[in-house]
């Protein structure tokens, strides 16, 4: 099959280099259901260690985490920033906690990441207002991009941006961006909006942001 980056044919997972990841059934490349779609490029880490769950990182700084046997995504989450390279992964507690381990540190996440000192009880909590100088930090590289015109730039800045304000805010706060993220977006042409609906494919996999796809497809359409 073309495309192909990824394949193990005994967990039942492939990976194509368009940003499809698909769940098969065992030793086929029969998908067991629809494609799930990860910002290309994007590294897929398996383990017997973590089995049947499969970890996803991709290009544009998010973790998927699958579950091979449910298949359905069970976590979608922006990383934080990480100095050096991820060594090893766990999942946790049936698959809602992750456990990053890299070459200097240890990060836990569950709903938060939490940096893990050498006191296993001493946890470095993500504040609130942490979420909101880190909402800044991404909204401007979404505008400096659109003050530039860069739409490569535009289409990993407004990524990052817009999962973590499904991650991490309140669902009144991220409706509220998302329509003046279209209004902005609508400036800048026909292919930033389409970069902005193929956006929505991503923030389906978010629990707060499931019940206002519609609402989502509608504030593009009406621009």
């Amino acid at each position: 099959m073309e495309g192909i980056f990824f394949a193990d044919r005994a967990r039942g997972i492939y990976g194509l280099n368009d940003g499809s990841f698909f769940l098969t059934y065992p030793n086929t490349f029969t998908p067991i259901c629809s494609p799930f779609y990860i910002p290309p490029p994007y590294r897929i880490y398996t383990s017997s260690e973590i089995d049947p769950y499969i970890a996803c990182f991709s290009n544009n700084g998010v973790i998927f985490i699958f579950n091979a046997e449910k298949y359905q995504c069970v976590i979608t989450a922006t990383l934080p920033p990480i100095k050096s390279i991820i060594t090893k992964v766990k999942i946790l507690s049936g698959g809602k906690r992750i456990e990053l381990i890299t070459e200097g540190e240890k990060l836990l996440y569950d709903g938060y990441w939490r940096l893990i000192e050498e006191d296993p009880d001493k946890l470095v909590i993500k504040s609130d207002q942490k979420i909101v100088s880190q909402c800044s930090v991404l909204e401007d590289e979404v505008c400096n991009a659109c003050r530039e015109g860069d739409i490569d730039a535009f289409k990993k800045s407004v990524e990052r941006y817009c999962i973590y304000l499904a991650e991490y805010t309140p669902v009144d706060k991220f409706l509220d961006s998302w329509f003046e993220l279209v209004n902005r977006t609508s400036k800048m042409g026909p292919k930033a909006l389409q970069i902005l609906s193929d956006v929505i494919d991503i923030l389906g996999s978010f629990e707060l942001v499931q019940p206002h796809i519609d609402e989502l497809r509608m504030a593009i359409s009406t621009v």
